[in-house]
Order: C-alpha cells, then structure tokens, then sequence
C-alpha cells in the first residue's frame, strides 16, 4: 500500500524515516477519524462498508498497477474505523438481553461475577454476567452484564463465583447537564447498560468458579500477589504497592489520591513502559546468560534473537497480571515490536513504534479512544519522544566528554523527560481535571528515582522471589515499601501546602488543539537553535512553525475575545437549572459576569459521589467561571447542601447567604468548617440586606420573616424545609422566583407577607413538585408562564407529583423538568424569554411574558 502525504517530498525532501512516520501517523489519524465518526453519528454501518469495499478495490487496481493510491487508504481507514465501534454505539441486541428487562419491578436475579470485584468501605461494586431472571413463577433466561453495587456488609466475593440476589434493575443513565461526562457511553463501551442496588445480606453464594484455564490461573497468581502485599505491608505504602505492582488501584482514594495529582506524580501509579522495561531487561539478561551456553545458537548467531522471542512471552504475561491497562498495553506492544525488531534485524525507531501501538491497540479495542488512561499515556510518551527526536542530533555529539558531562546529560534528560511529559499532557489534564501541578518537574526528580528505580525494582523481585526464596520475597517487599513510605511522605507533605497545585478552567477542543500545534512549533524553534551554529542556521526553515504560531494566535485571539463576551461583557441574564438528581441547584449569571449559585444539590453522603465536584464544578469550569460571587444556601438540607462544600472549597466565593438554622450530619459539619476555612462571614439571616441591586438585577429576599428563628421554638411547622429562603430577581419585565423547599404553611405565610410580590415569570417550584406544596392559591398568585422543576429520574417520594403537575396545566403553565429534559437554561434580555433543555424533542424560544 503506498500513500502520497500531501507536499511532504517539498517538505523533507526524499527522507525515508520522514515518509514512513508520516505514512504511519495518517492511517492512524484516519482510524481515529472513523472511531470518531462512528461515536458521534452512528447507525450508518452500510454506508461505511460500501466505502470500505471501493477504497480497497482502488487500492488493489493501484498494487496491480504499482503506483501510488493517493487518499484510497485513508478513507479506507476511516470507514474501517467507523465500523469497529458499531457493536458498542449502534448495537443489535437480542430480544433476552438484559436491558429489555431493566423495570421498577423486583426480579430474582442469578448470574457469575465476569471481573475481580472493586472493594470499598462497607460496599462492593462488580460486573454480573446475568444467566437468569425469576419474575412471580416465570424464568427467563437472558444475556448480557449488569453493574451490581453490593452495600452493608457485602460479602466476600470473587471472579467467578455465581450469586443470587433479589434486586431492581435500571437502565444507567447520565445526568444531563452540558460538557457533562457520559456515564452512559462510558459504561455502554464496556458492555454495560443496566445496573442494580443490593444490600449484602440478601446475596446468596451459590458455588465458587472451578473452571480451569489460562484466565483462571492469572486471576489465581493476581490475587496471590495481592494476598502477598496484604499480609507483609500495611497503610498507604500497602495500597500504592498494589497498583505498581500489580494495577490494583482501588485504595487510591481521597486524600492519597489527591496528593499524588497535586504533587504532580500521579503517573508513577500506572504500569507502564518502566514497569514492562524492568521485565523485559531482566529476563533478556537472565536468557542470553543461559542461551550462550549454548554453542550451536552461538554459531549461527541466534542466541539473542531466541532471547528476544522467550522474552515476549513474559512480558505479555505479566501486561494480563497487571490488568492490562492502556498504559500498559501500550508498553507491552511497544517493547514486543522492539523485541522483534531485534529478531529481524531492523533498525528500531521509537516514535514510529509508539504509533503502531497507539494503531494496533484502536484496532482491537477502539473504544480505548476515549478512555482518559489511554490519552494521558500516549500523549505523554508522543511528547517525550516527539521532543527527544528534535534535540539528538546536538545531544549524540558532545555529552560524553567526561564524567561531569555525562552527569549533567543525565539530569539534564530527567529534567527533559519530566518537562516535556507535563508540557504534553497539560490540556489533558485541565479538561478531565482541572489541575495543574506548579512543582511537578521537581518532584519528579525526587520521587522517580526512589519509587521507579528503587520501589519498583524491589517489589518486583520480591514478586519473582515469592516461589522460590518466600523470606528472601518478604525481606525485598518491606524495603520496597520502607523506600515507598520515605516517598509518600515527601508527597503527602508537599501537597498538604495550597500553593502546589491550582485549579483550571476546562479548554475547549479548540484551544486543546492550538495547545498541540503552538506547542510543536516551540520545540522545533527552539530545537532549531539548540542543534545548529550560527553558521548552519537558515531562517527559512522556520518558515513552518512561524506560519503556525501566527495562525494559532489568531485563532486563540478571537477565542479570548469570545469568552470574555461570554463571561463579562454580555448583557443579559442567564440562568441553569442544573441537574443534580434528586436535589436542587441553579446557576445565575449576570450582565457583566457576577455569578449566584442557588443550592447545591447533594446525595445522603458525599464520599461515595460528590454532586459538588461532579455535577456543578465541572460546569462552572466549562463556562470559564472561576469566582462565585454569592453561594445562596436556601436551608441545610443534605439535597441542597452538601454539593455546596466542594465549591466552596475549590472556588473564589465571596458572600454567602444562609438562614439560621444548622444541622447535626456530616455535610453541615463539613460546611461549617469550609466557611471558617475560607473567613466567609458568618452573618445572621436577619442582618443580610433584603434588597439589592447588581448591574441591572435586584434582588429581593421575600422569606421567610426576620424573627422566624425565634418562632420555629413554639410554631412546629416550621422547620427546615418552611424556613428555606425564598427571594425574587427581576430585570427588566422578566421576574424569577426561587423558592427552596417550603411547603403549604410556608406558601400561605408568603402570601400574606408578599402578596402581589409574588408575580414572576419563571417560578422554580417549591420542594421539588411535591403534592404539600405548589398550592392553587401560591400558583394564582405568582402566575408564572413557567414552571421549573429540579428532581431526581424516577425518584423514589414520586416527585413531581401528579397532581402537581395537574394544578400547573390546568394555569397554563409550561413545566420542565431536570428528569425529563436535563439542565435547563433561561436567557432573558429583560423582555423575553429564551428557554434551551439539554434533552428535548421541542422548542420554547423567544417566549414573550
């Protein structure tokens, strides 16, 4: 197949490293082309087949004729490629598969577990390959994986072991907010679409696996392995061994977890290439010592290509002990084309190697594509080696003069790998987390060498030991994890200080790519520089990466510009219901860019999914919102509450609103502490203004009345949910009224306090549309045009309430739900509205009051 890269001969020349990398890198664009378009438009598997069966026609008239193809096996690669992720995004599922029998009705489910269950405090989670359903007296016999949360006490389980369990299945389902992460798609790429709920006492055991195979005995050597690292260590050292050794990363969490990604570190906890290399080189080392024994290999001079071929072998098993992640996939398949570069005597080049991986790694698997690991690793390799390859020439000639020389040229590439691996994975980690490292180069020379060329080495070989010398194995460990504890006590030290670390905002694809393209039109100019003397340089050949940047800087230009309209210099007001399950949170943004956050939804316990970080942050970043200028806490119930601790913590927020009123659970206790942390005054309900004006926008605060603290001690009505703070924002024609949780005391003290106040355009309904609240006379009197519900997906009090939803009708009032429709956003220039749900088969725009 020969490919005809566009102007590259006027470029390089005749350069055949050039033609061959260049050849490599547009089939494996083209195949993430197809992967792309087949994620984003899927269903047309016919037409890429026809497209598909043409280009490989034209390609084999052109073999035949012995000439260049021109784009036919790009395109070739692009329908290829659309058609690989089919299965997962356009699937054709049987009638028995488990999905068609996700319903709100209770089935006696039995199945085998297919992966090593994930263990948390007081909770499993797992994968049920599903064999049966019992319904009443039916039994159906079905296919397909459901994902089981195992709670309160949850048994010992293990792969393979068949269990049966009365549950509820649901299909997964995302929360709809925009830039929002697809929960769905990612469980959906893993053959997932149904989940279950089950308390660990209603789990029957009906018989461990007794299956042989190559597949058993790897789980069998992991889990020895891990029993291993369980019996002779303890703590933290415990947990990170685990996942260095052998991958097991789920006691990487919380403050651990989060010291590792401030400190900038966090990719020491994947195997990859050092973990894959240290195998490789030893067992090369130990077999070449055998195999030159060995006197007929030593004539025909094959003693080292029969190393490189045993190699293989012990390196791929130990990528399917380790789990097999795309970092270490991509390790493994680099280092086994290495080894057979050297069966076949081939010259081996690096980054042409890493982008067979990254092309024979999508092929097979091409939903890797968007798995975070899978970006984050090639991403960083492409730029270690896309900036080592620019600085060799000048490096290759001078650095070994003397030992100082040398020792500067090996600290000078540590330097080097740590600079261009952060630079390289930079936009990555601001879009999937938004943080970046400020010591993360430094740290770097500090914890690879104690965790990557001393940790690892030592836990490895007490790994190799354990059959054979198991005091010698248990000896190699302890000092393995004694060098780790000095490590993780330098990390955990230095990313308990703030300054470490700073929050981003989330780029968006365009300015991830300007990043890329800025960033090698950089390396070359400096490269430039840095390999060629005065007399070798030509001005011209930065012609290139000059037209580039200048390009790019338009381009980033003109996006700044539009954000800072967005953000600042816009002047209407926009407001998000934002969905938060079954909670509530609203986002405001005002002309000139103050923002008010209303709420902030929460779940019973935030350590198990923070709605704070999950749902609103990544929101706020996407939007460029950095500041929170008031945090509105309408009462501290834990669905409006305990997402409100994240922002507090992790955003500039200047003023809080809040009444009285306190609570005794943990994301009360937890709030509290965050305000003193951040100095936010403590002010009294009855001392916060009830009227304000900012640029353009009042705001009254309407409820509850000044002295309701003192009442609350002999009126029993009011409690939490009927003293939540209920206040209007107007501008111009166009009025909201939020309205907390109060219920129908609450509404009919409101009327008689407000009275024609009430009067708005947009009501967000009172708790949630419960039937105690959203009475006929509070709807008469605000006469909104709509109505605004924030609930959770077939939650389980029934909200909105039927006949909730009945008394808004029969006012013709249009309802829009977060269960339904998703986020919801307002825009209003003060005349009229504009009404835009995330999920929606209709349109209400310019909907004038």
């Amino acid at each position: 197949m020969v490919i005809s890269p566009p102007f590259s001969k006027h470029i390089h020349g005749n350069d055949p490293e050039y033609t061959y990398i260049h050849s490599v890198s547009l089939l494996l664009l083209s195949l993430i082309i197809g992967i792309i378009l087949g994620d984003v438009y899927p269903g047309f598997g016919k037409w890429a087949l026809w497209g598909a069966g043409i280009s490989a026609l034209f390609i084999l008239y052109h073999i035949i004729k012995d000439n260049a193809a021109g784009i036919a096996p790009l395109i070739l690669f692009i329908a290829l490629g659309y058609l690989s992720i089919q299965y997962l995004t356009a699937p054709s599922l049987p009638a028995n598969d488990i999905s068609h029998f996700a319903d709100r009705h209770r089935r006696i489910i039995t199945g085998v577990i297919t992966d090593d269950p994930i263990i948390y405090p007081h909770r499993i989670k797992l994968n049920l390959r599903v064999l049966t359903l019992q319904y009443q007296n039916h039994t159906d016999s079905v296919t397909g994986i459901i994902y089981v949360t195992v709670a309160h006490n949850p048994p010992q389980l293990k792969k393979g072991d068949r269990i049966k369990f009365n549950g509820k299945m649901r299909l997964i389902r995302n929360f709809h907010n925009p830039g929002g992460f697809d929960y769905e798609r990612y469980m959906a790429y893993k053959g997932i679409r149904v989940s279950t709920y089950v308390y660990g006492e209603n789990v029957t055991l009906l018989g461990h696996n007794t299956d042989g195979g190559i597949s058993a005995s790897i789980s069998a050597m992991r889990q020895n392995i891990i029993h291993f690292i369980n019996t002779y260590t303890k703590g933290q050292p415990r947990a990170v061994l685990k996942a260095l050794i052998v991958g097991e990363r789920n006691e990487i969490r919380g403050p651990l977890r989060d010291a590792f990604q401030r400190a900038g570190v966090s990719h020491i906890l994947a195997i990859s290439g050092l973990h894959i290399g240290i195998i490789a080189t030893v067992c090369f080392f130990l077999l070449q010592k055998v195999l030159h024994l060995m006197t007929p290999l030593l004539w025909y001079a094959a003693s080292d290509k029969v190393c490189a071929i045993l190699t293989i072998m012990p390196v791929i098993f130990y990528g399917l002990i380790a789990g097999m992640s795309p970092s270490t996939q991509r390790a493994v398949v680099m280092i086994t084309l290495f080894l057979i570069a050297i069966v076949k005597n081939n010259e081996y080049d690096s980054l042409s190697t890493l982008l067979w991986a990254a092309f024979l790694i999508l092929s097979v698997t091409p939903a890797l594509l968007f798995s975070i690991s899978f970006q984050l690793s090639f991403a960083a390799v492409f730029s270690i080696l896309f900036g080592f390859r620019q600085f060799e020439p000048r490096r290759a000639t001078e650095l070994y003069a003397n030992f100082f020389n040398r020792f500067q040229y090996k600290v000078a590439n540590l330097i080097l790998v740590s600079l261009l691996a952060i630079l390289g994975v930079l936009p990555l980690t601001m879009l999937y987390f938004n943080q970046i490292s400020i010591v993360g180069i430094w740290m770097n020379l500090i914890i690879i060498p104690l965790i990557g060329f001393i940790t690892i080495p030592l836990g490895l070989l007490a790994v190799f030991l354990l059959p054979f010398l198991p005091q010698v194995a248990e000896i190699s460990l302890q000092a393995s994890a004694a060098i780790l504890s000095v490590a993780l006590n330098i990390i955990l030290g230095l990313a308990s200080f703030p300054w470490v670390a700073m929050k981003t905002f989330t780029p968006t694809h365009i300015e991830i790519a300007c990043y890329y393209l800025l960033l090698g039109a950089v390396i070359k100019i400096i490269a430039w520089r840095y390999n060629l003397t005065d007399n070798e340089r030509n001005v011209s050949e930065l012609k290139p990466a000059i037209t580039v940047i200048i390009a790019v800087l338009i381009i980033l230009s003109i996006d700044t510009l539009y954000w800072l309209n967005d953000r600042f210099w816009r002047d209407d007001l926009r407001v998000t219901m934002i969905d938060v399950g079954q909670g509530s949170s609203y986002l405001a943004e005002l002309p000139g860019g103050d923002c008010f956050l209303i709420d902030g939804g929460g779940f019973s316990d935030s350590s198990h999914f923070d709605i704070g970080a999950r749902m609103i942050a990544p929101l706020l970043w996407r939007k460029k919102i950095m500041t929170v200028d008031t945090v509105v806490l309408t009462h501290p119930e834990r669905d409006h509450l305990n997402g409100l601790v994240f922002i507090i913590d992790h955003f500039n927020v200047k003023n809080i609103w809040r009444t009285d009123d306190t609570s005794d659970t943990k994301g009360w206790k937890r709030f509290a502490q965050m305000m003193n942390k951040k100095r936010l005054p403590l002010q009294k309900f009855q001392d916060l203004p009830k009227w304000q004006f900012n640029n353009g926008v009042t705001f009254k605060i309407l409820y509850p009345p000044d002295d309701y603290f003192r009442k609350s001690r002999y009126e029993k009505w009011r409690r939490k949910n009927n003293n939540s703070i209920v206040f209007k924002m107007e501008f111009g024609k166009v009025n909201f009224l939020f309205t907390g949780d109060i219920m129908e005391r609450g509404e009919k003290e409101l009327i008689r306090s407000a009275g024609s106040e009430l009067r708005s355009s947009v009501l967000f309904a009172p708790h949630h549309g419960s039937r105690s609240s959203s009475t006929e006379p509070f709807i008469d009197k605000v006469r909104p045009a709509v109505a605004l519900i924030s609930c959770g997906f077939q939650n389980k009090f029934g909200f909105p309430h039927p006949e909730v939803l009945k008394r808004y009708y029969r006012k013709g009032c249009k309802v829009m739900r977060t269960d339904l429709h998703g986020a919801v956003q307002v825009i209003t220039n003060g005349q009229s509205l504009k009404i835009s749900p995330l999920v929606s088969d209709f349109s209400m725009q310019e909907m004038q009051k």
